[in-house]
């Protein structure tokens, strides 16, 4: 005892933290009972199945993926220029420029594509060395816009777009993910 009364300083820190660990320990127990009472309580019915209920319920009609959504659901919820324009994002020979901050795919002498993933348009153009390009622009809606690099663009020029989207597509995805229903 001190002088005044009182254990020394050294022992009442002890028993101080002896005191505040048991607290803390007590109420890790209550904290994990209570968790182990709400794993058997029927309100949470599908965690004690093996897997989450099916589709997407889990927040915001995406599904549960680190990486979002495939091409083909993009595809089938926007255009299909979109979901063509996601693949191009994701495929492995794509490469980011960063000067126009777009993915870029090229096939050597076909074609030349850019998408933008953050103002979600696809640009295609064919890839003639020689000859005036036809440049196909889709815009977030889905709106085709067609130029030229030199000069007017040609009158069959909704259609070679068209030939184009599909040729991409089936580069970046051949096992046919991507339909052929609207441009």
């Amino acid at each position: 005892m001190s002088r005044f009364g009182y254990p020394p300083r050294k022992l009442r820190m002890k028993k101080r933290r002896m005191r505040d660990t048991s607290c803390l320990a007590a109420m890790i127990g209550v904290l994990l009972a209570a968790a182990g009472c709400s794993q058997t309580d029927k309100t949470m019915k599908w965690s004690d199945e093996a897997a989450p209920p099916s589709g997407f319920s889990f927040s915001n009609g995406m599904p549960p993926s680190s990486q979002g959504p495939s091409p083909a659901w993009y595809a089938a919820r926007y255009n299909r220029a979109r979901g063509i324009g996601e693949a191009v994002k994701q495929n492995r020979r794509s490469l980011w420029d960063n000067n126009t901050g777009t993915f870029v795919y090229d096939v050597g002498g076909v074609l030349y594509a850019q998408y933008h993933p953050w103002e979600h348009y696809l640009r295609i153009r064919t890839d003639n060395k020689e000859e005036s390009n036809t440049i196909c622009q889709w815009s977030e809606d889905g709106k085709l816009t067609i130029t030229a690099d030199n000069g007017p663009a040609p009158a069959d020029a909704e259609g070679t777009c068209k030939q184009l989207l599909d040729h991409l597509a089936n580069e970046i995805a051949p096992s046919g993910i991507l339909s052929h229903n609207s441009p």
